[in-house]
C-alpha cells in the first residue's frame, strides 16, 4: 500500500511542474484535452487508493483490541503510519483536482486567444519553481520508508521496543515532511489556479484579439516523487 501511495504521488505530481509551452500561436487544444482526460483517470485511481487506506485504518483499529500490549502498541504505530499516509493521499487528491481546474482554464484561455498579463506570468513562473523545489525534496525521500520498515522487522521479532519506536519516529518524520511539501505544492497550485480562473472568466477576456504570449502549462516530467516508499 505504501508503494501504491508513492505511485499515486508520483503520477499526480509528475505533471504538476509547469513548463513554458501553453500558448503557442494556435488554438489547437488537443494536448490540453489529452492531459485533462489523463488527470481525470488519475483522480479516479487516487480516490481508489484513498478508499483502500481508509479501509485498512478501520481494519487495524478493530483488530488491535484483541492483541497483547506489545501487539497493540505495534498496531497503533502502524495505524499512525496509515493515518499520515491517508493525509498525503488526500493532498494528492486535492492536487489532482487543482490541476484539472488549471488545465480547463488553460483550454479556455488558449481557445479565446487571451493574453496573460506579465504580472500573472511572473507569479506563475515563481510558483512553478516553488513546485519544482518541493518535488525535488519529496524525491529525496524515495524508498526511505520502505527500507526503514523492512529493517524494523528484525526489531519486531526481537521485541526491541526502543528500536521499534525509533524506526517509527523516522517514518513519521518522513511522512510529515512529505505532507508539508505536498501542502506547499497545493498552495502554489491554488494561486496559479486562481490567477488563471480570473483571467479566463474576465468579462473582456473572450473578446481579446491579442496574440497569445508564452506562459507555463502543465507538462509531463520524470517521476518526481519516486515509485518506492
Amino acid at each position: 500500500m505504501m508503494k501504491r501511495t508513492m505511485l499515486a504521488v508520483s503520477a499526480v505530481c509528475a505533471v504538476a511542474i509547469l513548463g513554458t509551452t501553453a500558448f503557442a500561436a494556435t488554438a489547437n487544444t488537443s494536448r490540453i484535452d489529452s492531459r485533462i482526460s489523463a488527470l481525470q483517470s488519475r483522480e479516479q485511481r487516487v480516490e481508489s487508493t484513498e478508499s483502500a487506506v481508509s479501509s485498512r485504518i478501520e481494519a487495524n483499529a478493530s483488530a488491535s483490541s484483541a492483541r497483547s500490549a506489545f501487539r497493540q502498541t505495534l498496531e497503533q504505530d502502524r495505524l499512525n503510519v496509515l493515518n499520515d499516509q491517508e493525509k498525503n493521499v488526500q493532498l494528492v487528491d486535492a492536487n489532482t483536482k487543482l490541476r484539472l481546474s488549471i488545465e480547463n482554464s488553460l483550454k479556455t484561455i488558449r481557445e479565446n486567444g487571451i493574453t496573460l498579463p506579465q504580472s500573472t506570468l511572473d507569479t506563475i513562473t515563481a510558483d512553478t519553481q516553488r513546485i519544482k523545489t518541493d518535488l525535488a525534496a519529496i524525491k529525496q525521500t524515495q524508498g526511505q520508508i520502505k527500507t526503514i520498515l523492512q529493517q524494523n522487522k528484525t526489531n519486531i521479532k526481537s521485541k526491541d521496543t526502543q528500536a521499534i519506536d525509533a524506526a517509527f519516529q523516522q517514518v513519521y518524520a518522513i511522512q510529515q515532511s512529505r505532507n508539508a511539501k505536498l501542502s506547499d505544492i497545493n498552495a502554489a497550485l491554488t494561486e496559479i489556479n486562481t490567477l488563471l480562473v480570473n483571467v479566463a472568466s474576465a468579462p473582456s477576456a473572450s473578446s481579446s484579439s491579442s496574440a497569445p504570449t508564452s506562459a507555463p502549462s502543465a507538462s509531463s516530467t520524470s517521476s518526481a516523487a519516486g515509485t518506492g516508499a
